[in-house]
């Protein structure tokens, strides 16, 4: 039995070690730092020691450069580094400002003078304009503009559209479908309109810390991140490697916000407000109405324990509430329908008079028609039985009115209590004629359709390297949002037919980067994905 158990830990392990081997060489969020160490005669330096420092967090990874001079370290987050070179027999040089990016290495080439070590010469990094060892186009969004932009929602996708030859959909701001859902009921598809380099709209591929978030059953991103959530942007397009695939056009590749070696934090408050708004046209005066509550808190630093090193820890919380309203012309019952009198209901009214003469015209005119009863009727006056089966037994209503039916029917009298009335209007219904009557377009009220959103966002993550070679982090993330839809009744009322959206996005992920030498790194990954989206009505 124990070399059974035996046999399944080695197994287990080896397994574990293929699968990060294999993801070493695939998708990936990290970036990486390579060169070759020369003296000032152009003859290379084997052996130099490399020490490879994250500005953030202060942490030092410690390589030598081979027997061509080269140094190569890659699975750095995205982030500022120093690189700091050293040999014997020559001066110490300190290359500040090297900046890596996601998915690409960073080439800083060293040329060490003959000196001291003791002796140490700063030089800044100049970025490259032109990456001449892949052809893959990668263009990085900067990380000030990731957090100083005022994005419509909370997800910081929009940025990508920032990248010339991306598009999105030109009917959502920014040209990303928002999170939260809208008004209307169609399915929300975060992500889903967005292009690049001429690709089929929902090609795109998106990544999240090297892992894709696309959902498979519409082209959707699964979990969205907030701009304080975000570390990096960039978009990847033209000659992309064999290891991304599932892509139309190019890859849109984010890395999640971590700590750093100094506490930092943040706590904002952004309101969006119909009063700074211009009036719609042809809707009465009325304004977009959309109000927009925004909280964003988020701290990370060190570990605060006294026996844990290198360890940095980032969590946010940011909840929004919002409610949207558009308007509309419509129709609604007029307070003679609503106490059952349709004499002068517009289906019985002559349009073309109303169009061209107007309501009180309309009016006069001889009724198109008239209401009549179907069925046979009881003693209480109610329809009963089985339905006549010829329209000529159809009996007129006298008048057009069920007045004295509505009267006996407290179910009906108290939904129609519930509609809009001149005397009884609320903040959602505004009567283009104060007496309720049809304008020449038949409709008699500018109206309103909402929706009332709450989008709570939860990211938590930790990042601990155990030595020079051996580091992970692992993270959570939950987002999970609901839209209350509501008509001219408003979102309190016990009959408004609308629907409800609510989605719950879950993303967990563990990663572990293990380096066995300057350019042989495992880096093993596991993520966890989900998201649920209900309709209800």
């Amino acid at each position: 039995m124990p070399n059974v158990r035996k046999s399944a830990i080695w197994m287990t392990a080896i397994s574990l070690l293929i699968f990060g081997l294999s993801a070493c060489w695939s998708q990936t969020s990290t970036g990486g730092v390579t060169g070759q160490i020369e003296d000032a005669q152009n003859a290379v330096v084997p052996d130099a020691t490399v020490l490879i420092r994250s500005v953030e967090t202060n942490t030092v990874t410690k390589l030598l450069s081979n027997a061509e001079g080269i140094y190569s370290l890659t699975s750095l987050s995205a982030g500022t580094y120093s690189v700091t070179v050293n040999k014997s027999g020559f001066k110490q040089v300190v290359v500040d400002s090297v900046q890596v990016n996601i998915a690409s290495m960073t080439k800083v080439d060293v040329v060490l003078p003959i000196g001291g070590v003791t002796e140490t010469v700063s030089v800044e990094a100049s970025g490259q304009l032109l990456n001449n060892e892949n052809p893959t186009l990668t263009t990085v969004v900067p990380n000030h503009i990731v957090s100083s932009l005022p994005f419509p929602q909370q997800g910081s996708l929009e940025v990508a559209t920032l990248v010339p030859g991306v598009q999105g959909d030109p009917q959502y701001d920014m040209g990303v479908q928002s999170e939260d859902p809208s008004v209307y009921t169609q399915p929300t598809t975060t992500g889903g309109s967005l292009a690049i380099g001429g690709g089929r709209p929902g090609s795109t591929e998106q990544l999240v810390d090297g892992f894709d978030v696309t959902m498979i059953g519409y082209p959707r991103a699964g979990i969205t991140f907030s701009a304080n959530s975000i570390n990096q942007v960039t978009v990847q397009s033209d000659g992309l490697p064999a290891q991304y695939g599932r892509t139309g056009g190019g890859i849109i590749n984010q890395s999640t916000a971590s700590g750093t070696s100094q506490y930092h934090g943040i706590v904002s408050y952004r309101h969006y407000d119909p009063f700074f708004e211009a009036a719609t046209y042809g809707q009465g005066g009325l304004r977009q109405d959309a109000h927009q509550n925004i909280f964003s808190g988020a701290v990370g630093g060190p570990v605060p324990l006294p026996h844990i090193k290198n360890t940095f820890f980032f969590a946010s919380y940011e909840p929004l509430r919002a409610t949207t309203k558009l308007y509309t012309r419509a129709r609604v019952p007029t307070p003679d329908e609503l106490a059952g009198n349709f004499n002068n209901n517009l289906n019985l009214l002559n349009t073309s008079i109303l169009k061209s003469q107007g309501y009180a015209a309309a009016v006069a005119a001889p009724r198109t028609g008239g209401l009549a009863y179907q069925f046979p009727l009881n003693a209480a006056g109610f329809p009963f039985g089985a339905q006549y089966t010829s329209s000529s037994l159809y009996v007129p209503i006298p008048n057009n009115s069920v007045a004295a039916q509505l009267a006996q029917n407290p179910a009906a009298q108290y939904v129609l209590s519930l509609f809009p009335t001149p005397a009884k209007h609320t903040a959602f219904t505004q009567y283009i004629n104060p007496d309720a009557s049809y304008a020449n377009d038949g409709n008699n009220v500018i109206t309103s359709i909402g929706v009332a959103d709450n989008d709570d966002r939860y990211d938590a993550r930790v990042d601990h390297e155990f030595n020079n070679s051996d580091k992970m982090f692992v993270r959570y993330s939950k987002v999970p949002v609901s839209g209350d839809r509501f008509n001219f009744l408003g979102p309190t009322s016990p009959i408004d037919p609308s629907q409800e959206s609510k989605i719950d996005s879950q993303n967990a992920v563990v990663n572990f980067t293990h380096i066995f030498r300057n350019n042989i790194v495992n880096e093993a990954r596991v993520s966890y994905l989900y998201m649920d989206s209900l309709l209800s009505g």
